[in-house]
């Protein structure tokens, strides 16, 4: 009696078995999330960093002439941004964003024929800003390297241009122009609304304290120039590196 008991249990137990085995198969594994962004699951999360920008080819054809000296400098901003991560095939997946994220450069200004007085011409810009990265990961520990790259789209929300001439500062938004007689503004905004760009970049993922974490380095180049009416010969294009840090839930 005990043989047919201990037989129909073990064969009651059986699907039992196979059902609980199939479904912990199908369920992300729990190491694979203490290491941090598991490859089978969606993740979402923060990011925040400093961005070092500076504004190619702002000097154009000018360097040299009338006695002058140009430096093309860089600008330290912030930047904040929305992620998500959707797993593609493996190690692969892509990435899009919503940044908030400061560019722009610095150009000083030096006449070697008066005395090597300077000037500095400053812009500043705020832009909304989406990246849509392809994300590789690479290999299995529990800090491991990743790869990103792909294109960026922005939308301009601020434009604020700087002069410094002789211990005097003078700012002013692009768009506001100067007032003439009749007080309407006489020049328009000589910067483009949107821009267009690629970024590319390495980091290291993880986990701390629970979450899943990661630190990166990239670098971000304009593809269009933010200059509206430019001569040819002048193509200025915002470029730059960000160092951030990013928090998945």
């Amino acid at each position: 009696m005990l043989t047919s008991n201990s037989r129909s249990t073990r064969a009651a137990f059986t699907p039992l078995a196979s059902a609980l085995m199939l479904l912990a198969a199908t369920m992300p594994s729990s190491t694979a999330a203490a290491q941090g962004f598991p490859r089978a699951e969606s993740r979402y999360g923060v990011l925040a960093g400093a961005s070092i920008t500076s504004i190619s080819d702002l000097d154009g054809d000018f360097a040299g002439e009338l006695g002058t000296q140009l430096s093309n400098k860089n600008r330290v901003g912030a930047q904040a941004a929305f992620f998500a991560r959707l797993p593609l095939k493996g190690a692969l997946s892509l990435q899009p964003e919503l940044h908030y994220i400061q560019k722009g450069g610095k150009l000083e200004v030096t006449s070697t024929e008066l005395a090597n007085e300077s000037a500095e011409l400053g812009v500043k810009f705020g832009y909304l800003e989406v990246p849509v990265l392809l994300r590789l990961d690479l290999g299995s520990g529990n800090w491991r390297p990743f790869l990103t790259a792909g294109p960026t789209v922005a939308l301009r929300t601020s434009c604020k241009v700087s002069i410094g001439l002789s211990g005097t500062n003078l700012n002013t938004d692009c768009d506001s122009g100067d007032l003439d007689e009749e007080g309407e503004g006489s020049t328009e905004d000589p910067f483009s609304k949107t821009d267009v760009g690629a970024s590319a970049g390495a980091g290291l993922a993880g986990s701390l304290m629970g979450r899943s974490v990661f630190v990166q380095l990239r670098y971000n180049q304009g593809l269009t120039t933010i200059a509206k009416d430019a001569p040819s010969t002048l193509t200025p294009k915002n470029r730059g590196f960000s160092v951030i840090v990013g928090l998945g839930f």
